[in-house]
């Protein structure tokens, strides 16, 4: 589990971007952000889920609120999500990392 972490973590901080401030307030939600100048609304994330059950996620973003979604989970290495609106809220399976970039 901690290469796919690795790897999305990878994909999603490009060069010249910083890491951004985000929080949740579930500890077995792990969210990284990562932003482009110096601006704090985040250009790509990646969230994982480390519980043992599905999560339902609310996610608050500035600006435009449409990502690009990759997903890894036991059963998928990674599968592409498409485009996801995030302020709809999304679904965390267990065990789960999934990356977001804005697109261009």
């Amino acid at each position: 589990p901690e290469y796919h972490v690795y790897r999305h973590l990878c994909r999603a901080g490009r060069p010249g971007m910083r890491v951004a401030t985000v929080s949740c307030k579930d500890s077995e939600i792990v969210p990284v952000a990562f932003a482009r100048g110096a601006s704090d609304s985040p250009d790509a994330a990646v969230i994982a889920n480390v519980s043992e059950e599905a999560k339902r996620l609310c996610i608050a973003v500035d600006g435009d609120d449409r990502f690009r979604a990759f997903r890894t989970t036991i059963d998928h290495p990674c599968e592409e999500l498409g485009e996801l609106k995030l302020r709809n809220g999304l679904v965390l399976p267990a065990q789960s990392v999934t990356r977001f970039h804005r697109p261009h």
